[in-house]
């Protein structure tokens, strides 16, 4: 059932969620939408009401023999920058994350794509320097369907894996 504001109330076993509408919601950008829902996907970034704060506690010399200084990545100031750094026990050529490598200085970075990382699906590799993620993978832009890897479609400008819902956009605070 549809209540004000574009807002779904769904009812499981006495209790009452909260909900974004799905369904005949779906959109390719936000002027398909009722104002206030914006067109929203699956993958778009948490939106953060708190202003970034960057609190490094160490810099690449300063963790001593045997340590390196790693960087803690957080998605209020963006997905690739970082917001706090530690020291840490360096790293092995097996301890990183996948997609990741030991640098020369004994932390974790990320591989770039340029260099062996595979984008994701409706991701284009850029060259170094260009921008993109910490891989240098970047969104598609697109203005038609056509213009992304199948299946694909073009949401507020971007290949995207599904079409975007019309969502009440909410503050994290």
């Amino acid at each position: 059932m549809r209540g004000f504001l574009g807002v779904t109330f769904w009812l499981t076993a006495g209790s009452a969620l909260l909900g974004c509408s799905v369904g005949d919601d779906t959109c390719r950008s936000s002027s398909e939408c009722s104002s206030p829902e914006e067109c929203a996907t699956p993958n778009d970034a948490p939106v953060c009401g708190i202003p970034c704060s960057v609190d490094r506690a160490c810099t690449a010399t300063s963790c001593g023999a045997g340590m390196a200084c790693e960087e803690l990545l957080g998605n209020c100031c963006g997905p690739s920058d970082p917001v706090s750094s530690r020291c840490v026990t360096a790293c092995t050529a097996t301890s990183c994350a996948a997609g990741d490598r030991c640098a020369a200085s004994g932390a974790c970075e990320a591989i770039p794509c340029t260099e062996g990382y595979t984008c994701p699906t409706q991701w284009r590799c850029l060259a170094p320097g260009a921008g993109g993620d910490r891989h240098g993978c970047q969104r598609i832009p697109c203005t038609s369907d056509g213009e992304c890897q199948r299946p694909g479609y073009c949401v507020s400008g971007q290949c995207r894996d599904a079409l975007g819902t019309c969502e009440v956009p909410m503050l994290v605070p």
